[in-house]
């Protein structure tokens, strides 16, 4: 269940990138300018925990300032790896506690709670998403309202094929991808 999380998982990991962002740009080990403009924008995209998806990163960017694109490829599995077994490590404590105390009173209160807290989460993500899409807009010289009626337009395309036809996740994410492409080279 930890590796399946750790691979599928999306967004809620904005706490951990101020942590990275103390271990890697403030000790001058990653560039201020590689961090925020390149690794923070393809890990907020790509599906998968934002832990797993930073090391990998990381470790590429190390990899291949030390020797190149190999390097750069073995150093961002060794990221992966170190990223993954911490997840699972995590994911099989917090599963035990869940699985011992499931039926307390205390712990049914903390699931509610727990729900609100993500959801936030999420609607955090979500806006830091549409300004990255925004910014990117901006930067080609395109419209950013453009942009935010291209998202939507994807978004009710996603609504309509789960509710009409029952595609399933990849095949949305897929057509997602593909729209996003054919749209976002029409718009910008």
């Amino acid at each position: 269940n930890g590796f399946l999380s750790s691979l599928i998982s999306f967004g809620g990991g904005d706490a951990y990138l101020t942590v990275a962002d103390g271990m890697f740009v403030e000790k001058g080990m990653v560039s201020e300018e590689d961090f925020y403009g390149r690794l923070v924008i393809l890990v907020n995209v790509l599906p998968g925990s934002i832990l797993c998806k930073t090391l990998t990163g990381v470790g590429y960017y190390f990899g291949f300032v030390a020797g190149g694109m190999s390097a750069a490829i073995a150093t961002a599995f060794a990221g992966f790896v170190c990223s993954l077994i911490g997840s699972c490590f995590t994911m099989s404590i917090a599963r035990y506690f869940l699985d011992t105390f499931d039926r307390m009173r205390a712990f049914c209160a903390l699931k509610e709670w727990t729900k609100a807290i993500i959801s936030g989460l999420l609607g955090t993500v979500i806006l830091s998403l549409l300004y990255q899409c925004v910014d990117v807009a901006h930067s080609y010289g395109g419209s950013g309202v453009l942009i935010i009626i291209e998202l939507a337009a994807i978004y009710g395309l996603n609504i309509f094929l789960a509710k009409k036809y029952d595609l399933g996740t990849w095949v949305n994410v897929i057509i997602s991808i593909g729209a996003a492409l054919l749209l976002g080279n029409f718009i910008i």
